[in-house]
């Protein structure tokens, strides 16, 4: 059961056996990181319910109703547009207490709940708060906070946890046919979520040669606020740098202590060494930590150009 998910063991043998013992909760929210395979969990786990073994044996009539897409007690719902609207919600709660089609239950599958307008999650709290017995909702989250806590507290929350490097190799190789060599690298640099696009590593190394230079600039001028201008302004670009900054930083720290370099930041040893060797390692560690302290900041609205501004003076060693 569940072998198109990779990782998450402790995860799939846990909700293995509520489905084999019908102890499934009406009500569970998987949370965690995106793009490390709770979608798809999910709907194995909507599978498995269907199926005439609970098994997701993939043989018997549900389950190929299932993969064909047209299996009536499978709903799925996903934010039209920006969000989740309470349009969309009126339609689960009307149909609601309708019976299952062909099957035992049915099973509503929500993905990017961190996206529900508000008048949409007070909508759908009365459907949660009793759902007909018949009825189970899986909920999917990359940010538990965002839900409100009258919706968190009628689920049973299911934590997931970043895959491992080699899972992330397994899944770009077999799921997406990368290469061994690239799938490596793309796994290296899957930081929030799975880089599964091979241009993800050439804007790695793009932003890690802009990284670079930003910070010589700050050991040698002691700032550079004007470094980078153009790419603050971008703000999907400048957010997927700061991903990257934030592992050169912590790279940089490792090196200076003697650390040895992660595989993929290999071909910029040479100016990584000389960069670290620049400053102590207790500058390349405050930076660090600083670039952390500013990110948080940031999920709390902070200024793209403030956070900025704030990394782009340091003062004297």
């Amino acid at each position: 059961m569940f072998d198109l998910v990779y990782g998450h063991s402790r995860i799939k043998t846990m909700l293995a056996k509520m489905v084999e013992k019908d102890q499934l909760h009406h009500g569970l929210c998987f949370h965690g990181p995106s793009g490390i395979g709770k979608r798809l969990l999910a709907t194995e786990v909507a599978r498995a319910m269907l199926c005439a073994t609970r098994t997701g044996c993939g043989t018997c009539n549900h389950c190929r109703k299932f993969s064909g897409g047209n299996h009536p007690d499978f709903t799925f719902i996903e934010p039209d547009g920006n969000d989740i609207k309470v349009d969309q919600i009126r339609q689960i709660s009307e149909n609601l207490h309708f019976r299952p089609f062909e099957g035992a239950v049915r099973m509503i599958v929500m993905d990017g709940m961190e996206r529900m307008r508000e008048e949409a999650a007070n909508a759908f709290l009365k459907s949660l708060e009793e759902p007909p017995a018949y009825v189970y909702f899986i909920l999917i989250t990359a940010d538990l906070k965002a839900l409100i806590p009258t919706i968190q507290s009628r689920c049973q929350k299911v934590a997931f946890q970043s895959l491992t490097h080699d899972d992330k190799v397994h899944i770009l190789r077999d799921r997406f046919q990368v290469d061994q060599d690239l799938a490596d690298k793309l796994a290296g640099i899957s930081f929030r979520r799975l880089e599964t696009d091979p241009a993800a590593w050439d804007s790695f190394r793009a932003d890690i040669n802009n990284a670079l230079k930003f910070l010589h600039h700050t050991v040698k001028e002691g700032q550079a606020l004007d470094a980078l201008s153009e790419l603050v302004r971008d703000k999907e670009g400048f957010s997927r740098f700061k991903d990257h900054l934030i592992a050169l930083l912590r790279e940089l720290a490792w090196t200076a202590q003697g650390i040895a370099p992660q595989p993929f930041f290999a071909e910029f040893q040479q100016p990584i060494q000389q960069l670290a060797g620049a400053r102590p390692a207790r500058h390349w560690r405050n930076l660090y930590e600083q670039c952390l302290w500013l990110e948080g900041q940031r999920r709390r609205n902070l200024n793209q150009n403030i956070w900025f501004n704030g990394l782009s003076v340091i003062e004297p060693s």
